[in-house]
């Protein structure tokens, strides 16, 4: 005891110097303020200073915890805190358990009223698969009710926790779960559902385990957040009030299990990121009328054809194709090789109808130019565009391109790279500006969006002085404080780097401004030094603040303030979120307040006077108890108040103001206002406008007012003038001169007011006539006005919409003959464009009101109706005469399968002009015949301008009823003159193309699948350019009836065919060809030779996949060849294979040229016991670069063949080597002992060097004796190997993976770089192997 008395003493006296202890005097709330910013532990170290200190620390609103401090220490804290509410709880264990977490937790349930952050730190969770999954022993942890509190963050390091099955969070607005397992007795669905989360706002769930069904009903959730759900596989979301959701990566692996199902029912939901898997046929939306903002998962621009990643954005941008979202988010991602894959930007066909279009590419090193261009040519019409590039260096070619197409760009901005240095950002912005045209704004950003105009060096005082005396700082502060006054508050700031004179002189000026990137504590910082000097202005504009940051700085600037207040906050989204509420402190010598909060809640101080305030503006506030505003704004508390404008607001529902200062009231779209009690003696002006919601009550006592500005409703018995003896001007509401008597609200308003007034003297009365667009079913209402008061001065505007006036203004002024000044205003429709849509709305809303919206043009009609599908399109019909046929003017129509031919002919036929262009037709239909189709097919043809879609699914019938089909029927194709793409799958309907069809002047596409040609005329007539002059792009796909086709084009660049039964004769002359492909279409070649010429010089790419004989096939010059494929090769079989013969004769063919990449794929059946070894057969390759060999193996050894392809290429560079291209065989077959598929041995003693070849991949690796004994053989050939990639096959396990990565690193060499990747669930993970 003695020990610790001399120690308070020793440290009282050195802190005190010897005098009374004046910091322990302070009163409580200062002393909190400052352990506030000590800290916790330091805070609870002041309680051994004295008597006075051993509670306070006590009393503190906020607990931080760290890793240090013990379970039993926080509950101790927590038990001992005295505060009348634990506003933040923040802690930070480290590997904590559920028993010491479950000793605190209880204890902050009951105290805490704001947020609780809970953050476990796990070093060994970074890869620990074990511990994500299977969590840490058995225990869990049982989350206690938190009734009072606003936040939870719960980030719990993969312990495993339950959700109580009782209590109710109610004032519960956001709820984070990070790294959690879920466990029972209680579904996490339904502990969130509104009843036992009444507030809940905001919800995160990321990187959870064990939550498999997630169904959700909540009534009050505005945002879902959903990262990493693993096992998720049932999603029901009901939130009528929804207006964001993210689903990332929760059903990662549904190829492995059962299919998910999704169900979203969110009309309201404007932000919807869907970045996941997606079939429309399990995911299932409800309507979204409001959606803004759609983002999709990565598109990869290069891959394999079937890419399951691919697809799912590709469903989601065709279920929202006819929708009109202003915003969509897209993501194009290369991969860092594409040598062996395909583009697949073509499978991209349609983008929603958007204006704001934000694009990021992951480029690593390609050009981007093809993808971007593929993206911006389907989305002509936007008019925003933000490029995000993920690349080293920015393409010259691609910014020269978006210039050249971007024909009506007014302003451009570039933000450069971080990494980017200021030297070459200068280079770059004269490369872009020297192909930019002079009208166009352009801005550049260097670093992290600071402006490369604004960025300066750090000021250096001795370069200014230039070696002379510093005469600048020996000025007195007011002069330094006038020159600083010049400059910007940021740059003023600068200035404390000079020297110890300018540190804090910065502080001392009299005027501040912060812009938007300046935080609370900034602002704070700044505001504290020196409080008692006073401040004669302050502007704070920020952007997307929360209560949060501004009640750091707003009570340091309320003791400071002694001028004006500016206050301006933009939130950049707009959304309904509860953010808590903005607290105004008592700005006691303030003059002026103005405060744009958009929509942040404000509540008034219960306390505190207002002294020297005369101007109040509060514009777009929602305002929170416990005080009301009447009380704040009245003598009182405001004593010196003149002028009070409210604007936009929110939650004012009553309104009582007893003023003896005001002079002007201005009250504009208060919405929800119900009860105004005005008592202001020496008010001037009052202006009320859009304020009133159902029947108001409001009492004026104002005896002193000249200016009445009444824009809103009026009835005598609940709205009450007092005496107005010195009114001298009166405004008055909107006055409908045509309309429906009994429902026109605004007129009634009107004629009430003027009535109040009809015995006053008004020197001056301001009136507005109306006139409806059109006047059908309309009455002249301008009879019911009778009297007018008797005034001297009119203002009559007129908003006539093209009428005759002259009947309503002859009403008017014989009503006031003895008016000695009168001002006409005429045609005032756009002034008055927002009142009247007010006044629109608010008739609507009470169920009445003349038919305003079918008074719009087509063109909006259309708009609107584009929002909703085409069958609730269609039902607007009933509405009334003028909707009968509105709808069939839609561009853009979709029919299911149960549309009969009537009603599509019907839809397409009802426009009253049939030319108007149709952009989109999707036709869905289930076994229709030729009839039907033909009906709708023709009417189609003449309007369409865009994209035909249809796809008529025949039931299941054997070859020999196809084979015995009648011709005599069959679909007559009309000419598309106008049609851009055509996609046809008749489900082997007869078609006939009519030698007079006309010319298909702008079809760029064209597909036919499940075809049976017929007629007079050979397909090959019809598309060839006379007919087709702009195709492009030629598919058919599994036709038959096609035996000669002879086509020539100028225009075609790819061609597929596929399966065409019965095919005998093919000549193609197509000078800009670079693709084709034909596969197994001249099936029947051993019983009539096929005749086949292709003239191509441009061609690039040729899969030849069916019969060849040099003497029946002809090839024209391709100097321009890239690749080749050919069919497979059979290792085993008859010695007479007509399948590997036309393989020999097709290599034996191009032997002698050099092109850069062959794929080869070489067969072997699964029993070979009768058959030959035919690979001796393959004597000749061309000479390759790229050799892609694809090996069905079915279990035999691979070493011979192999071997004996690749000597006869040893200057190939580069190898692809495919194992095992059967996806369908899940178990290895293996062959038996007396296999001889391993001969010849000489692969295994015989030596040749692959001396070029320098980069090997290996694909669908499993590991088995006969592979691995190849690889080791395959790596002593390479002798220049630098690089090889081995992927595994998707079935193998990590397990397996990692034993045979270790197998082979032991047979590479040290200077070859080897990567594994192995599949964990759908995703391909790369293996680094511990060294």
């Amino acid at each position: 005891m003695e020990r610790a008395a001399v120690k308070r003493e020793k440290l009282s006296a050195a802190a005190l110097a010897g005098d009374e202890d004046h910091l322990g005097a302070l009163p409580d709330d200062i002393l909190i303020e400052i352990l506030l910013i000590l800290g916790t532990r330091a805070s609870a170290r002041t309680s051994v200073l004295s008597r006075r200190w051993r509670r306070l620390w006590c009393l503190l609103p906020a607990f931080e915890f760290g890793p240090e401090a013990g379970s039993h220490i926080i509950r101790a804290a927590l038990a001992a805190h005295e505060a009348t509410s634990l506003r933040r709880l923040s802690v930070f264990p480290e590997d904590s358990g559920p028993g010491p977490m479950a000793e605190w937790l209880p204890v902050a349930a009951r105290r805490l009223s704001g947020d609780l952050l809970l953050f476990n730190l796990r070093p060994d969770l970074e890869g620990n698969e074990e511990i994500r999954e299977g969590g840490i022993g058995d225990e869990f942890l049982d989350l206690p009710c938190f009734a009072t509190a606003i936040s939870l963050t719960l980030n719990l390091g993969f312990l495993t926790l339950a959700v109580p099955p009782s209590g109710v969070f109610a004032r519960l607005t956001d709820l984070v779960l990070r790294d959690v397992r879920f466990c029972c007795p209680c579904e996490l669905s339904d502990a969130i559902s509104s009843p036992r989360f009444p507030s809940l706002k905001k919800l995160t769930v990321e990187d959870a385990h064990g939550l498999s069904n997630f169904t959700i009903h909540s009534d009050s959730l505005i945002k879902i957040v959903l990262k990493k759900v693993k096992g998720l596989r049932l999603l029901d979301v009901v939130a009528p009030s929804l207006r964001v959701l993210i689903v990332f990566s929760c059903f990662a692996d549904v190829s492995v299990g059962s299919q998910f199902v999704a169900n979203i029912s969110a009309p309201k939901l404007d932000s919807l990121q869907w970045i996941n898997a997606f079939d429309p046929s399990t995911v299932r939306f409800g309507k979204m009328e409001n959606l803004r903002w759609l983002g999709t998962s990565y598109f990869y621009v290069y891959g394999q054809g079937d890419l399951m990643n691919n697809n799912n954005p590709l469903r989601l941008l065709q279920h929202f194709q006819f929708d009109a979202i202003p915003t969509l988010s897209l993501a194009l991602a290369y991969l860092p090789v594409i040598i062996d894959h395909e583009y697949l930007m073509e499978d991209m066909t349609v983008l929603p109808d958007i204006v704001f279009l934000n694009l990021t590419v992951l480029a690593n090193g390609h050009c981007i130019g093809p993808s971007l261009f593929h993206v911006l040519r389907m989305c002509t019409s936007v008019r925003k565009l933000k490029l995000v590039l993920h690349i080293p260096d920015e393409q010259q070619a691609a910014w020269q391109l978006e210039a050249n197409w971007a024909v009506v760009l007014k302003e451009m901005t570039i933000n450069f790279y971080h990494s980017i240095s200021e030297s070459t950002a200068n280079d770059l912005c004269k490369k872009l500006l020297s192909f930019s045209r002079p009208e166009i704004r352009m801005k550049f950003y260097l670093g992290y969006g600071e402006p490369a105009a604004k960025r300066e060096k750090p000021y250096s005082a001795a370069a200014a002085i230039a070696g002379g005396e510093d005469r600048l700082s020996a000025l007195p502060d007011d002069i330094l404080i006038q020159i600083l006054l010049r400059v910007v508050t940021v740059d003023a700031a600068r200035t404390s780097v000079l020297s110890r004179r300018w540190r804090r002189l910065w502080c001392l000026l009299p005027e501040f401004e912060f812009g938007p990137k300046a935080g609370g504590h900034i602002i704070r910082a700044a505001l504290a030094p020196h409080e008692y000097l006073s401040l004669l202005q302050l502007v704070v504009n920020a952007e997307d603040s929360s209560p949060g940051p501004m009640a750091e700085w707003l009570p340091v600037a309320a003791r400071r303030l002694s001028g004006d207040l500016f206050l301006s906050n933009f939130r950049s989204e707009d959304n309904d979120e509860d953010l808590g509420f903005v607290e105004l402190p008592c700005f006691g010598s303030a003059t002026s307040l103005s405060l744009d909060l958009d929509f942040l809640a404000l509540t008034k101080p219960a306390s505190g006077v207002f002294t020297r305030l005369t101007d109040l503006y509060l514009c777009n506030v929602r305002f929170h108890g416990p005080c009301w505003l009447g009380d704040a704004v009245s003598s009182p508390r405001s004593p010196s108040l003149k002028k009070l404008t409210i604007q936009k607001c929110q939650g004012l529902s009553n309104f009582i103001i007893h003023s003896e200062s005001l002079l002007q009231l201005d009250l504009d779209d208060l919405r929800v206002l119900r009860c105004l009690n005005v008592v202001a003696p020496a008010l001037k002006m009052l202006n009320v406008f859009s304020c009133f919601d159902g029947e108001p009550t409001a009492n004026i006592s104002a005896p002193t007012l000249e200016i009445l500005v009444w824009t809103d409703t009026f009835d005598p018995s609940s709205v009450q003038f007092s005496k107005m003896e010195n009114l001298k001007q009166l405004d008055i509401t909107y006055f409908d001169v045509f309309g429906q008597q009994a429902d026109s609200m605004d007129n009634h308003n009107c004629l009430r007011l003027l009535q109040r007034f009809q015995f006053d003297a008004i020197p001056s009365l301001s009136l507005m006539l109306f006139y409806p667009s059109d006047l059908t079913n309309h009455e002249y209402l301008m009879e019911d006005m009778t009297v007018l008061p008797d005034i001297v001065y009119l203002n009559l505007s007129v908003a006539p919409y093209g009428h005759v006036i002259g009947p309503s203004l002859f009403h008017v002024l014989r009503m006031c003959t003895g008016v000695r000044r009168l001002k006409l205003v005429l045609d005032i429709s756009g002034h008055l464009e927002l009142a009247a849509a007010k006044r629109r709305r608010r008739n609507l809303a009470a169920g009445g009101g003349e038919d305003r919206l079918s008074a719009l043009p087509d063109d909006i009609l259309i708009q609107i109706l584009l929002r909703v599908v085409t069958v609730d399109a269609a039902r607007t019909s009933v509405l009334s005469r003028r909707w009968r046929r509105l709808w069939c003017l839609l561009p853009e129509l979709c029919f299911p399968h149960t549309a009969s031919a009537a009603s599509i002919r019907a839809a397409l036929a009802a426009a009253a002009d049939e030319s108007a262009s149709l952009r989109g037709l999707v036709v869905l239909s289930m076994g229709a015949g030729p009839g039907p189709i033909a009906e709708w097919l023709p009417v189609a043809a003449r309007r369409l301008s865009g994209h035909l879609l249809l796809f008529n699914r025949q039931p299941e019938r054997d070859s020999e009823e196809e084979e015995e089909e009648d011709d005599e029927d069959f679909l007559d194709l009309p000419c598309f003159g106008s049609a851009i793409s055509l996609s046809i799958d008749l489900g082997f309907l007869a078609l006939a193309v009519p030698p007079s069809a006309g010319v298909f002047a702008r079809l760029t596409d064209l597909a036919l699948r499940n075809v049976r040609f017929c007629g007079p005329c050979e397909l090959g007539d019809a598309i060839s350019s006379p007919w087709f002059p702009s195709l492009k792009k030629l598919n058919i796909n599994k036709a038959q009836g096609l035996s000669n086709f002879v086509i020539q084009s100028e225009s075609l660049l790819e061609m597929e065919l596929k399966s065409l039964k019965g095919l005998q004769q093919l000549s193609v002359e197509t000078p800009a060809l670079k693709r084709l492909i034909v596969h197994s279409c001249f099936g029947e070649a051993s019983a009539r030779r096929p005749v086949s010429m292709i003239s191509a010089p441009m061609m690039e790419i040729l899969q030849w996949a069916d019969a060849f004989d040099p003497s029946f096939v002809r090839f024209g010059k391709m100097e321009n060849l890239q690749q080749l494929a050919t069919s497979h090769f059979c290792v085993f079989g008859q010695e007479d294979s007509t399948h590997n013969q036309d393989c020999l004769r097709l290599l034996q063919h191009f032997q002698f040229d050099a092109f850069p990449s062959l794929f080869l794929t070489l067969a072997y059946q699964p029993d070979i016991m009768d058959h030959e070894y035919l690979m001796e057969d393959m004597t000749v390759l061309p000479d390759i670069v790229f050799l892609r060999l694809a090996v069905l193996a079915n279990g035999h050894c691979i070493g011979p063949s192999l071997f004996h392809v690749l000597r006869m290429c040893t200057s190939v560079r580069r190898l692809k080597l495919v194992l095992d291209v059967s996806y369908e065989l899940e178990e290895v077959a293996v062959c038996g002992s007396d296999c001889f598929c391993d001969l010849p041995p000489n692969w295994i003693s015989e030596e040749f060097v692959l001396n070029f070849l320098q980069e090997m991949k290996i694909s669908q690796l499993r590991g088995t004796e006969h592979e691995m004994a190849f690889v080791k053989r395959l790596l002593s050939w390479a002798a220049s190997l630098k690089e090889m990639t081995i992927k595994f096959y998707h079935s193998i396990t990590e397990s397996t993976a990692k034993e045979l990565c270790k197998q082979l690193l032991s047979i590479s060499r040290p200077e070859i770089r080897m990567k594994f990747y192995f599949y964990r669930g759908v995703h391909k993970v790369l293996y680094v192997p511990e060294d």
